[in-house]
């Protein structure tokens, strides 16, 4: 009976039907082996294995299912209408949707399913694509322009310094710390015409046209994805500080301007704005990633990468004193690469 179905699918219309039931028949009724019929046929071994396999277990009835093909994909409509809306309304700093923080916002999707959700609806809207989170100067100075132009601006830049392998006095250690440096300039600071003053009142500075940190990274999570949570975590908490900073004493929007590193990404993909402020006294923050092709930007940030990290490979025995030499070290460049920079990227 079994025989007689499988030929009748053999010279069957469906192309599906008829190959499953022909490397069946050449299998129960022929005894050719998987690997003869699977050259015979011009597929995988796997595969006739897995048609057999499907027969013994399931019957004809297997054979004869039509192909379903993929899946349209069915968006719930908590999400379709999630989409639609902006995520700085959720607290985000990103102006487009992104697989980690649509998986956050609603808490029981996977990424996988938030990947495809997405993919979906940039296919249907290009204007809204994720490409669009970087920017070029033309298109980030019509931003600003069609917001307040008292909004601050400010570029941020992190890196790691180095570690300390062989600063702990004369002993040479294998490395337990990472330094990872942090700093953000505030743009309209220069834009104004104001300047770092070495020999400036230290109460005059109140307001700083600049963050800088140092913070120390311990290596002891016992795996790279723990690792990758804490730095995230590290990186976020000065942001938190930006944020903070800004918005106690200038009270303005806020835009952060940042390199598309994958440190960077990371971190901003999942960043909310905290939630000590009300709901009606939180701060208006954009960030922005600009385009590799900002040649002059970068070699300013690189010169200053790489003049703390020459002063960081110098230092023997990590302390105080030497971190607060580093310290006004990377002030002083800061002041020499900020207006620079400030006319790169601000009219």
């Amino acid at each position: 009976m079994g025989i007689e179905v499988l030929i009748q699918l053999k010279q069957s219309n469906n192309k599906r039907a008829s190959l499953r039931a022909t490397c069946i028949l050449m299998y129960l009724k022929d005894g050719y082996s998987t690997t003869k019929i699977s050259k015979e046929m011009g597929i995988s071994q796997r595969s006739v294995q897995r048609y057999i396999r499907d027969f013994q277990q399931n019957g004809i009835n297997r054979i004869q299912q039509e192909n379903r093909g993929r899946k349209r994909l069915i968006i719930p409509e908590d999400i379709s209408k999630l989409i639609e809306e902006s995520p700085l309304k959720y607290d985000f700093i990103l102006n487009k949707w992104l697989p980690s923080m649509l998986q956050t916002q609603t808490g029981s999707s996977s990424y996988l399913e938030c990947n495809k959700v997405l993919f979906e609806h940039y296919k249907e809207n290009p204007s809204k694509s994720v490409e669009a989170l970087s920017t070029d100067l033309k298109g980030l100075r019509k931003h600003l322009e069609l917001h307040s132009l008292a909004d601050s601006v400010w570029l941020v830049h992190g890196f790691k310094l180095g570690n300390d392998r062989g600063k702990r006095g004369t002993v040479n250690v294998h490395y337990l710390i990472d330094y990872y440096c942090f700093f953000a300039i505030n743009l309209n600071h220069y834009s104004e015409g104001d300047n770092c003053q070495e020999d400036e009142p230290t109460e005059s500075l109140s307001k700083k046209p600049y963050l800088f940190s140092i913070s120390p990274f311990s290596r002891s999570a016992k795996n790279s994805l723990q690792r990758e949570t804490n730095f995230r975590e590290l990186y976020a908490s000065f942001f938190h500080n930006i944020i903070e900073y800004s918005f106690e004493n200038f009270e303005h929007s806020m835009h952060l301007l940042l390199l598309p590193t994958q440190k960077n990404k990371s971190v901003l993909y999942r960043f909310r704005i905290s939630e000590k402020y009300k709901s009606t006294d939180k701060p208006r923050v954009e960030a922005h990633f600009l385009n590799s092709n900002l040649k002059n930007g970068y070699k300013h940030l690189q010169y200053l990468e790489s003049e703390l990290k020459r002063d960081f490979s110098g230092i023997r025995t990590i302390d105080e004193p030497s971190i607060d030499a580093l310290h006004r070290r990377a002030e002083k460049e800061i002041c020499l690469i900020a207006p620079e920079l400030t006319t790169l990227f601000r009219k």
